[in-house]
């Protein structure tokens, strides 16, 4: 009687290991892929009237003639000639 529990034990644990051996060599399935990201819309820029320096439209300073400058300085000097 020892003998067949001891036998029963001893298939049990093989049938464990067995399946534990298969589940660890299935080959893991890649990621998904990541959705596509939708670059950001490019920035509208505009030249400095005095010095060309290329900058966004909505940091741009403005005069009278709605001419666009980099900063309140060259503003002041106005338009190069």
């Amino acid at each position: 009687m020892k003998f067949l529990l001891t036998l029963a034990v001893l298939v049990i644990a093989l049938k464990w290991w067995l399946s534990r051996q298969k589940r660890s060599a299935r080959p893991v399935p890649p990621p998904a892929p990541a959705a596509p990201t939708q670059a950001p819309a490019p920035t509208p820029m505009c030249a400095c009237a005095h010095c060309g320096l290329m900058l966004p439209v909505g940091e741009a300073w403005r005069d009278e003639q709605g001419r666009a400058f980099c900063g309140a300085e060259h503003r002041h000097l106005g338009p190069r000639p």
